[in-house]
């Protein structure tokens, strides 16, 4: 089963649009099984077979410049999350096969 999650990432910084995928990781070593996508300038969304619940903490790898933006490699899911926030704030099936 498809999972598609919503994840916030809270309000210190604002994440650069981009296009493609970023890795998905569980606490910024292990590389999971599903990929990153900007959703909003405050959002992200993220598909995977992994099963979550909302209100799983995340946290964001890259690195900021210039203020508030950040440049994001990677998300993880983690149980320590650096920014207020930074959880999933929504899950859906996305397929069932």
């Amino acid at each position: 089963m498809l999972y598609e999650y919503v994840a916030t990432y809270g309000d210190k910084y604002r994440i650069d649009s981009f296009k493609g995928h970023r890795e998905l990781r569980k606490d910024h070593l292990e590389l999971l099984q599903g990929k990153v996508y900007y959703n909003s300038k405050n959002t992200l969304r993220i598909e995977t077979t992994l099963l979550y619940e909302v209100g799983q903490f995340v946290s964001i790898g890259g690195y900021p410049y210039g203020g508030r933006k950040f440049r994001l490699l990677e998300l993880s899911i983690t149980d320590n999350p650096v920014l207020d926030k930074a959880e999933i704030i929504s899950r859906k099936v996305k397929n069932d096969n």
